[in-house]
């Protein structure tokens, strides 16, 4: 007992340090989003109706704990996911351990702590897939732990987490069916039917009591309905639309970069897949349903950015450890073991051995951003600090969120940035320009910044207002920064 909380104290330290070079990474993108978004929610602006976004409020109140506890910077926001990601490996090495002998269980952790660390998985960013994952995670101990034990009040737990992790990340609906089917089906070797009945009715009161206490939160502070609109109805039926090309680029780029960090493990995760398949009851079927349900998460994204496979890594090593338990060969386990191991450690040497683990990152991940606004960044926030006051707003044209966080000045409107949600669907991009000019307009923030990329939607009174009012002061980052030089 104490040789394994020693081996378990181990795995927890190696899941830490492994994300150690990940600490000093800038924000990009979304973690700008969610930082400033929890910082204005934190001085009473509240998420949905001051600032727009499609994400559910965990990952901001996620921001808010960190803010409060470590303080406000992109290091303590990498440091916050990184205990999480902890925890995370350690809520899976109990859900293992009900499932698997314990040798497997801390062989499970420790391929888990490293494997949901990689730099494209990206495992203690301030994303929302992490605080998903805990949760989904945390919710299948709690069933299984009912179902081991009977306790109604255990379904109760597992479905109030598997609430969290729905409004950490709608693509946990998924998850969600997967825990429905198994318990009303006899698969979870529960055979009264109303026994199971119970046992479902009371996961689900777990996840609606989660769900609903949400929304009459927002419902009470006067924006329930756009927080229905924002998180569920554009999320789910119009955020996913990337179109097809832009699909298959994203597709292919996962697939790029999947045979580097952790090729070997789904490999023998399938392995594992097929074993599971076998059986008609217990776990295994769970590890079968489990598996799909995150697949169709990562799947139904359509954009499959490389952080959204951390839904299915803990699966996919459950399966491969299900695959060695049932190896009786102990060489064999070993060699798929150390194989494994030594391909992710490999995959891992240039980032970890570089001169800036930063820019090796940035470098490694060229696909998925664009490093020039990266290497610009400190300049501009630099500059926007020196020549503005904190009630000064600004806007940004385009797809740097990161100039307000490290800045902290107000965006001149509630859509604080135009990315491709915002210029795809027709008549959400036309309520988005008419928006965002009306408020440019009505609000003359001093700066506005023009990303290249996206200055095609500059037109009509807009182009006309910002030709006559503002003038072009330089540019950075391939960026125009306009300076307003009317004041009537």
């Amino acid at each position: 007992m104490k040789k394994n909380l020693i081996f378990l104290f181990f795995i927890l330290c190696v899941a830490f340090l492994v994300r150690m070079p990940g600490l000093r990474e800038p924000f990009e993108c979304d973690q700008a989003n969610y930082g400033y978004i929890a910082l204005n929610w934190e001085q009473g602006k509240l998420p949905y109706v001051g600032l727009w976004d499609n994400k559910p409020p965990m990952i901001y109140l996620f921001y808010r704990l960190i803010y409060r506890v470590f303080g406000y910077s992109d290091l303590a926001v990498h440091f916050g996911f990184a205990i999480l990601a902890v925890f995370s490996v350690f809520v899976f090495y109990l859900l293992c351990r009900k499932l698997f002998e314990t040798r497997f269980a801390l062989l499970a952790a420790l391929l888990y702590g490293i494997f949901s660390s990689g730099g494209f998985i990206s495992g203690n960013f301030g994303v929302t897939e992490n605080i998903m994952v805990f949760f989904t995670i945390a919710s299948f101990y709690f069933l299984f732990l009912g179902i081991e034990n009977g306790k109604g009040s255990l379904f109760l737990l597992s479905g109030l987490a598997m609430g969290f992790s729905m409004m950490s990340k709608q693509a946990a609906m998924w998850e969600l069916l997967a825990a429905t089917v198994f318990l009303f089906l006899p698969l979870c070797k529960i055979d009264k039917f109303s026994l199971r009945i119970r046992n479902l009715i009371l996961f689900w009161f777990g996840v609606i009591i989660v769900l609903f206490s949400i929304f009459g939160y927002f419902v009470i502070m006067g924006a329930g309905r756009e927080f229905i609109q924002e998180t569920f109805l554009y999320n789910l039926f119009f955020g996913r639309i990337v179109g097809i090309r832009q699909g298959l680029v994203n597709f292919l780029n996962a697939l790029s970069w999947s045979p580097r960090e952790n090729f070997m493990l789904w490999g023998l995760a399938l392995l594992g897949l097929a074993r599971a398949a076998q059986d008609k009851r217990g776990y295994p079927v769970f590890l079968v349903f489990w598996f799909f349900a995150s697949a169709l998460g990562v799947i139904s994204s359509l954009r499959f950015y490389p952080h959204y496979f951390i839904q299915i890594i803990p699966v996919l090593v459950m399966l491969f450890v299900f695959y060695l338990s049932k190896n009786k060969k102990e060489s064999t386990q070993a060699a798929a073991v150390a194989v494994s191991v030594a391909l992710f450690l490999a995959a891992q040497l240039p980032f970890y051995f570089s001169v800036s683990p930063v820019d090796s990152l940035i470098q490694k991940r060229k696909g998925l951003i664009r490093p020039q606004l990266q290497y610009a960044l400190p300049a501009a926030a630099a500059f926007i600090r020196k020549n503005t006051s904190p009630e000064d707003m600004i806007y940004v044209w385009g797809l740097w969120p990161e100039v307000y966080f490290y800045t902290k000045r107000p965006a001149a409107s509630g859509y604080f940035y135009i990315s491709g949600r915002g210029t795809m669907l027709g008549k959400f991009k036309e309520e988005l320009q008419r928006q965002v000019a009306f408020d440019i307009m009505k609000n003359r923030p001093k700066y506005i910044i023009i990303d290249p990329h996206y200055s095609g939607l500059v037109s009509g009174p807009l182009l006309n207002f910002i030709k006559s009012a503002y003038t072009l002061d330089f540019k950075l980052g391939g960026c125009s920064f306009l300076r307003r030089t009317a004041d009537d």
